[in-house]
């Protein structure tokens, strides 16, 4: 069996995250142990955007003065796209939905 220990590699936040989730999963080799620390450094980048999209707003502009769309915003999707993907990989039940609204609710 692989460790429970979150990765050291992880920020704060993805330890956190990790804290949350890893009762949750059963972390049988270092597959699914690499599959959970994605999963948990996606959610420290998606949390990441959503800070500088909160402080920013969605759109911005640019050095030309163009209004584009905020430069964080597709690395947003993306970390949503792969946290929904390693998500469903790994398992993870409504009863893991709530607990991760719930961390989301605590860290927003």
């Amino acid at each position: 069996m692989a460790s429970n220990k979150a990765p050291t590699w992880l920020d704060t936040i993805g330890k956190r995250y990790w804290r949350s989730l890893s009762p949750l999963v059963e972390i049988k080799n270092e597959s699914v142990r690499e599959q959970l620390a994605q999963l948990c450094d996606h959610w420290s980048i998606f949390r990441e955007c959503v800070k500088h999209i909160q402080k920013d707003g969605i759109k911005v502009i640019n050095d030309l003065g163009t209004m584009k769309n905020h430069p964080c915003l597709a690395t947003k999707w993306k970390a949503q796209a792969e946290i929904n993907r390693l998500t469903k990989l790994l398992g993870l039940n409504e009863q893991a939905k709530q607990e991760v609204d719930e961390l989301e609710e605590f860290l927003s």
